[in-house]
């Protein structure tokens, strides 16, 4: 999370001239996935800043939120399983995961292991299951 602020931080140029002048401006905000939404953005940012108290400004912007793979979310809980409750953001952790990475890691360990699995090996269970 200390780079996104730092990213914010390097970029608040952007975000004070978008607010300020967005279509005149360097027009950073246009270069978003969702430019107006961006822009809304810039602009509640500034206010807040230009506020005098960020802490307590007051901002209406509507804020979307998903859940990490509802589903492997759910089975999480029920099953209490920690580690997999980690990997979905059911629990918290130093910085925000993502199951599909740890699952490509356990293919991948898998494939690795299969690769070393002669295709003549001699028992029909190791070829089969690795």
């Amino acid at each position: 999370l200390e780079e996104r602020a730092l990213w914010v931080d390097e970029q608040m140029h952007h975000v004070r001239d978008s607010a300020k002048d967005p279509k005149g401006g360097d027009r950073w905000w246009t270069k978003a996935e969702g430019p107006f939404q961006a822009l809304s953005t810039c602009m509640e940012i500034v206010a807040a800043l230009d506020s005098g108290n960020p802490e307590t400004y007051m901002c209406n912007l509507p804020v979307h939120q998903d859940g990490s793979c509802n589903g492997l979310q759910h089975y999480a809980g029920l099953g209490r399983d920690e580690d997999g409750a980690i990997s979905v953001n059911l629990l918290p952790a130093s910085k925000p995961q993502d199951v599909y990475s740890k699952v490509l890691e356990v293919v991948m360990e898998q494939l690795m292991k299969d690769v070393e699995i002669a295709p003549d090996h001699s028992d029909e269970k190791i070829r089969k299951d690795g």
